[in-house]
């Protein structure tokens, strides 16, 4: 083969294998393509997935709505920017009033449907910018973005609170539920989200006991309020503790008599600063620091300690103890009040026990429980302020009590005239008639005493006879007597 043959023939391979490395060039760089688009794909997928589980992970699976998680991260930078841009909001805290009644009435399921419908509702009357969240259970909070004016403010609060007590129909039911609103404001409020939390949990506190239904927005005197009840809640506990909380006693008077019946144990706490602690002050104190239960079972076991000797005695015939609603719930102290009467050696005949009227009302359940387990032993029961419910008799008589107190109420008006005494007259006749012993409460006169006593009446407690004291030696020069009460010239009307 010549030169010039063997030249074209280098160029056509040379040729041939340019073509081919140009075309595995093309194949490669459509491989690289197809390989960039499938990573890019891929990647948007994954980034989707990991907002949706972001979003997954930030929103309540009930209601659809931003959860905790999302709330924290959110008012945190909702607090930064009112600290960098001067830019203010509201934290407006919802918690359902009643929430637990109505999922127990009518389950689970429709409670469900009632938080959704709430969620819906409050969605519908904020702003594009503001943000709702349910905390958890029947809480939910919208962080308002914004200056709010106080009328403004007021509207808005007022619409939520009218849109949520609106009936809602689930199952052909109509089911009404009620709410009460915290509110506080960043940063005239608070410059910390936590801070700013805590003031509208306050001011929800002071909503809830306003009677629900209402807002309440934040004022300084709240948390100095509340403080002084966080350091008074310790000085309790130290109180307890110590023996420094005293039980005061007050006579019950046998009207026919006109001697000493029983006593009835009053809770009484002297501060060494503040003196005397009102009892419902004192009591709010207690539930505050979760301190009721050993607040109760202290009155229960100094009470018998301390009359123990005197009814023994024969001075006294029995001692009386008040048992709170919150009482009902602590399903631990029947049995603790059992087991303390039988350790201080006092027949249970003698321990008696007074739950109000509206209590036994509202928590029949937990009476019914309660009162079983101390009847077994041999306690006694007192209905206390009768009439001051909506109860009747009848209901009541299915109980194991033992005695009604009527309410001081009743007591007040009794020397007005005819109307209010055949009103205690048919109080006392219809406890006779269920065997029922009669106390009123509240007697502060002789013309009190007198009619109460013409009306058929067995007891009678009040100033009249003495006030509460914590020296049971006081009551054996008992300042009643009987002088010449058949004397009298006050007659029933009539």
């Amino acid at each position: 083969m010549s030169e010039r043959a063997r030249r074209l023939a280098a160029e056509e391979r040379l040729e041939h294998s340019n073509r081919e490395l140009a075309e595995a060039r093309r194949s490669l760089a459509m491989l690289s393509e197809t390989f960039e688009q499938r990573v890019r794909e891929r990647t948007s997928t994954l980034e989707c997935e990991r907002k949706r589980a972001l979003d997954l992970a930030e929103r309540d699976q009930l209601t659809g709505l931003a959860n905790r998680r999302r709330y924290a991260m959110q008012i945190d930078e909702a607090v930064d920017r009112a600290k960098s841009d001067g830019e203010s909001f509201a934290l407006i805290l919802v918690d359902l009033d009643g929430f637990k009644a109505l999922n127990d009435t009518y389950g689970h399921a429709a409670g469900d449907f009632v938080l959704k419908c709430v969620a819906e509702r409050i969605s519908k009357l904020v702003r594009r910018d503001d943000l709702v969240a349910r905390l958890g259970g029947d809480e939910f909070a919208i962080i308002a973005a914004g200056p709010v004016g106080e009328r403004s403010k007021q509207l808005v609060a007022n619409r939520l609170i009218s849109a949520i007590q609106a009936p809602m129909c689930y199952e052909e039911r109509r089911i009404f539920c009620g709410v009460s609103l915290g509110i506080a404001h960043c940063p005239e409020h608070a410059a910390k989200s936590e801070d700013l939390q805590r003031f509208a949990d306050l001011a929800l506190y002071r909503a809830k006991a306003a009677g629900r239904g209402c807002n309440i927005t934040f004022e300084r005197r709240f948390a100095e309020e509340h403080d002084l009840r966080t350091v008074m809640g310790l000085e309790l506990r130290e109180a307890l503790s110590t023996d420094a909380v005293g039980i005061h006693y007050q006579p019950v008077v046998d009207l026919g008599g006109a001697k000493m019946a029983g006593l009835e144990a009053l809770l009484r706490w002297r501060h060494p600063t503040r003196g005397q602690i009102a009892p419902l002050d004192l009591l709010a104190i207690a539930d505050d620091h979760n301190l009721l239960p050993l607040l109760t079972r202290y009155v229960v076991r100094k009470s018998i300690f301390d009359t123990k000797p005197h009814i023994v005695s024969g001075m006294v015939g029995w001692v009386s103890i008040n048992l709170t609603a919150n009482d009902l719930h602590d399903r631990e102290l029947p049995d603790y009040i059992v087991e303390c009467i039988a350790e201080i050696g006092l027949d249970a005949k003698h321990a008696k026990f007074e739950i109000t009227e509206q209590t036994v009302v509202s928590d029949a359940e937990n009476v019914n429980h309660l009162m079983t387990v101390l009847s077994r032993a041999g306690c006694r029961f007192a209905i206390d302020d009768f009439g001051s419910g909506y109860s009747n008799l009848l209901s009541l008589s299915q109980l194991p009590f033992h005695t009604l107190k009527i309410d001081r109420s009743f007591i007040d008006k009794l020397a007005e005239g005819a109307e209010a005494q055949t009103f205690v007259r048919a109080i006392i006749e219809l406890a006779k008639a269920f065997e029922l012993e009669v106390i009123a409460e509240g007697v502060e006169s002789p013309t009190q005493a007198h009619l109460l006593r013409q009306l058929g009446c067995d007891l009678g407690q009040g100033y009249f006879f003495g006030g509460p004291t914590p020296a049971l030696t006081h009551f054996r020069n008992f300042p009643y007597g009987s002088p010449g009460l058949e004397e009298t010239e006050i007659r029933v009307a009539g």
